[in-house]
């Protein structure tokens, strides 16, 4: 098991990582809606994507646009970012894809410290009575990590 912020993370079954990951954020993990798509993605509708690593974590993901600009959004993410930073990478480089989005209502120091991320306050929001901070960044401050 890896440590997050000197904190252990249950990294050895996807529930445990869903209940530990909720236990920490106070957020709600939710699988309702998602099925295998023919290239055996596990997606929504709404062309949510969801990915385990087995003992290493989870993410869901999707790609979006605004202003004209797509990027890879980071929704929920648990586990070892290096496991997980390499998924996003090579799924980053198959769409030609060069930004990344995620937000956060919690610290935003780690985020901007670690991967260079910048806040986007422009597109903050609310969800289910959470404040959430916007941040972007470019693949490559996220490949020097790996």
């Amino acid at each position: 098991n890896r440590t997050n912020m000197g904190i252990m993370m249950q990294l050895d079954s996807l529930e445990h990582m869903i209940k530990d990951y909720e236990r920490r954020t106070g957020e709600r993990v939710s699988l309702s809606g998602f099925y295998f798509d023919e290239n055996n993605n596990y997606k929504d509708k709404y062309n949510y994507y969801f990915k385990w690593f087995p003992n290493a974590g989870f993410l869901f993901w999707t790609i979006n646009e605004h202003e004209g600009e797509r990027y890879f959004t980071i929704w929920q993410t648990y586990g070892d970012m290096k496991v997980i930073g390499k998924y996003i990478v090579e799924v980053m480089k198959l769409n030609d894809l060069d930004v990344i989005v995620t937000a956060t209502h919690r610290s935003v120091r780690g985020f901007i410290k670690k991967w260079n991320m910048e806040r986007v306050p422009h597109m903050d929001y609310t969800y289910n009575g959470f404040n959430y901070k916007v941040l972007k960044t470019v693949r490559k401050h996220l490949e020097a990590t790996l």
